[in-house]
């Protein structure tokens, strides 16, 4: 999760908690972020687009897109016309406008999760399967952390 303001952190932190998700990381800034996902584990990015340091959200996300496929999930202030543009050439999972509810959260979480599932076109074994669940609210979702 990559956000600067230590109040929505905590914040997204409790409703991720609350739907059973396990939060592997929290920045708030990007060059922190690019660092820990080469040792993390993580199978959706919550971005903001205003953040500490040189390179925005955006930014930071076409770089992320460049060495993995992942779940990109924007939640920003940010809906003006240009952002909105901006933010369609990259075709992110998922887009919540600050402020926010825990269900619009919960909701675009598991949209995003869809969306990217049936995009990638994979296939699992069962066995497979049992390495890569998630819970979301009661309902499960799969994943693929070699992606």
């Amino acid at each position: 999760m990559l956000e600067d303001e230590l109040i929505t952190q905590r914040t997204l932190q409790t409703i991720c908690s609350d739907l059973g998700v396990e939060v592997s990381g929290c920045f708030d800034n990007a060059l922190d972020t690019i660092v820990a996902l080469k040792s993390i584990e993580c199978d959706m990015l919550l971005l903001d687009i205003d953040i500490k340091g040189s390179m925005d959200g955006i930014q930071l996300a076409r770089h992320i897109l460049k060495e993995r496929s992942i779940p990109i999930v924007f939640i920003t202030s940010h809906n003006d016309d240009e952002t909105v543009e901006e933010l369609l050439e990259l075709a992110p999972y998922g887009f919540v406008s600050k402020p926010f509810s825990p269900r619009a959260i919960n909701v675009t979480m598991k949209i995003a999760y869809k969306r990217y599932l049936t995009h990638s076109s994979i296939f699992y074994t069962e066995e497979d399967k049992k390495e890569r669940d998630i819970i979301l609210d009661e309902s499960l979702y799969l994943f693929d952390r070699t992606l």
